[in-house]
């Protein structure tokens, strides 16, 4: 069960900025109701609603899907199949045709995922967090870049836990890898500010 710990960050954001519900409603695109409802805690936000929140608030997607408790069950599954699965990924990134296969290859099937149509925003977050970890992949060295690329590798594969010829379901798979490998990097990067 998640908690809801969502409106409480939500409500606290809103106030730093002294924001209305109405003020994000209309950045949002969501009804006034709804955010309402959200703030005061009285429902779960989906994940389209906590997407278009992070964007409208300026947030980090993975820190808003943290304050909902959805990137918390994504590192506590780190003994999934899903984790289980990553592991060959994560020792090919680490090598030399595994960067160019990263490098050569997402652009394409980042193309191709933008074009499907997901009224659950599911895709949208999943393309949020494929940003993040190229970011990673990018900048970072050692263990977090060989983990993003990892991850960056099993979106790229087409036959994984569930095959991507199956639509959005096989996207849904990568969801979860992808989702793990975010919490995991950002609980890092929060871990490293503190001791600095």
């Amino acid at each position: 069960m998640i908690l809801m710990t969502f409106g409480p960050f939500l409500q606290a954001e809103l106030n730093q900025r002294h924001w209305t519900y109405s003020d994000l409603a209309v950045r949002t695109g969501c009804h006034v109701s709804l955010i309402s409802r959200v703030a005061r805690g009285q429902r779960q936000p989906t994940v389209n609603v906590i997407r278009r929140c992070a964007e409208a608030l300026a947030l980090p997607l993975a820190r808003c899907m943290a304050a909902a408790g959805l990137l918390d069950e994504a590192v506590a599954a780190a003994g999934t199949p899903e984790a289980a699965a990553l592991s060959p990924y994560v020792q090919y990134a680490a090598t030399a045709d595994g960067v160019e296969e990263i490098e050569t290859r997402l652009p394409d099937k980042l193309a191709k995922v933008r074009q499907l149509e997901d009224p659950s925003g599911k895709v949208a977050v999943l393309l949020d967090w494929v940003d993040s970890l190229w970011v990673w992949f990018k900048s970072g060295n050692g263990a977090a870049r060989a983990l993003a690329g990892g991850a960056l590798l099993y979106f790229l594969s087409p036959v994984d836990l569930v095959p991507d010829f199956i639509p959005l379901a096989g996207l849904l798979d990568d969801l979860s890898v992808v989702a793990l490998v975010v919490g995991v990097l950002s609980a890092t990067q929060v871990d490293s500010h503190r001791q600095a």
